[in-house]
């Protein structure tokens, strides 16, 4: 199961950044959702997989004194880029025509 989550701060933006890019194509191309739901949908999913990401492990069985101290750096950084991917891959989805 360690394949799962990623091991480092920097193995987690390969999780997040094509997770993301991923979502944001399919909530862009299959569902029907409004411009405002596509743009909530880009804040409130990669800080949630950036979330699920870093305290999956630790649910799953691994323990650490100092995991609470360590997971703004880590989610933070991971929610950004994968806001901004998703961003990004909203705006390339709606100029690419269907």
């Amino acid at each position: 199961m360690t394949w799962l989550f990623p091991e480092s701060l920097a193995s987690g933006f390969l999780y997040v950044v094509p997770l993301s890019v991923l979502g944001a194509w399919a909530a862009a191309t299959r569902l029907r959702l409004s411009y405002a739901a596509l743009w909530i949908c880009a804040v409130v999913f990669p800080p949630l997989l950036s979330f699920v990401l870093y305290w999956g492990p630790f649910w799953f069985g691994s323990s650490s004194d100092q995991a609470g101290l360590w997971a703004p750096m880590a989610i933070a950084p991971w929610s950004a880029t994968g806001i901004v991917a998703f961003g990004l891959t909203l705006r390339l989805a709606k100029r690419t025509p269907a």
